[in-house]
């Protein structure tokens, strides 16, 4: 099976769930949006904080073109603990991402939409997790090319993604190891279990580094609403390469302190509405490092 296939059928999974949307226009329902969001360190991902902003561009009674950017603070990775397996990331470092996309509802209420981005990202190398002592600890950045694909209903959701690294992918992080941006294409199915909870599952398929970060995972994820404003997160992903890594994610929106009041909370009550305004997730640069000197042990190298 080709590993695109799950991509493209997951795309049509809602055709079988209709969904009825509550009489609010699209341009009734998306609202501009500042946030401030933090994750903790995940599979080839920092430890960051930050801010971002879902721009309307234009809106009509169906249909909604928008912006979304980010900007974060890379933070140092837990000590001992790289999330790029061998080099801890050092603090503090940025990233930026766009989104620029087009989203609809269908005669069914359901949604629909596409988008195109661009990503960067600034790593700065630290301490190593393997007990070599290296040398020439470097600043380097990578960047990225993002599309993607979503629909929702009001339980279920589908979001299918590509990541594809551009200009140089692979950069020495030091004395011993090169660190690799990874093309990364994934699908992530989602099923509100309640108006507060929602629970995603996935598939993903990596390449880069030089092959050694080469293949396929899984996720798994839960996000809970605290509070109109305030959402969190927790995100378990599990491949060959990095293993099983735990990832939590914290989001506070401003929407609704910016619009207000009782008539703005009835109007956004609807899962499909709501989703109109979501920020489009799978924005980060995944790094995977592995030592540039293949071993033989009586040389002394360092492998993967």
């Amino acid at each position: 099976m080709n590993r695109f296939t799950p991509v493209v059928a997951s795309l049509l999974l809602l055709m079988v769930y209709p969904a009825f949307a509550d009489d609010k226009s699209v341009q009734d329902a998306v609202k501009f949006d500042l946030r401030a969001i933090g994750q903790t360190q995940g599979a080839g991902v920092p430890n960051a904080i930050g801010a971002g902003a879902f721009v309307p561009l234009h809106a009509t009674a169906n249909a909604v073109t928008y912006i979304d950017v980010e900007a974060k603070a890379n933070l140092d990775d837990r000590s001992g603990d790289s999330s790029i397996i061998n080099t801890d990331v050092a603090g503090t470092t940025l990233s930026t991402s766009t989104r620029l996309g087009y989203r609809w509802l269908n005669e069914s209420g359901q949604m629909y939409g596409v988008y195109a981005g661009y990503d960067t990202r600034e790593l700065k190398a630290g301490p190593v997790d393997t007990g070599v002592t290296v040398t020439d600890p470097r600043t380097v950045h990578f960047q990225q090319v993002a599309v993607g694909a979503e629909a929702v209903s009001n339980q279920w959701s589908v979001h299918a993604y590509v990541l594809a690294p551009i200009n140089t992918t692979e950069k020495q992080l030091n004395s011993h190891y090169d660190g690799g941006a990874l093309d990364t294409v994934g699908v992530d199915v989602g099923y509100q279990i309640n108006e507060k909870t929602k629970a995603t599952v996935g598939y993903y398929h990596q390449d880069g580094d030089l092959g050694h970060a080469d293949g396929s995972g899984a996720t798994a994820g839960l996000s809970y609403d605290i509070n109109d404003n305030l959402t969190a997160g927790v995100k378990v992903t599990y491949d060959d390469a990095f293993e099983t890594r735990v990832m939590a994610t914290i989001n506070y929106t401003f929407a609704n302190l910016i619009k207000g009041g009782e008539e703005e909370k009835k109007a956004t009550t609807n899962m499909v509405m709501n989703a109109l305004s979501d920020s489009p997730e799978q924005r980060d640069i995944r790094v995977h490092d592995c030592g540039f000197r293949y071993w033989l042990d009586v040389w002394g190298y360092i492998h993967c």
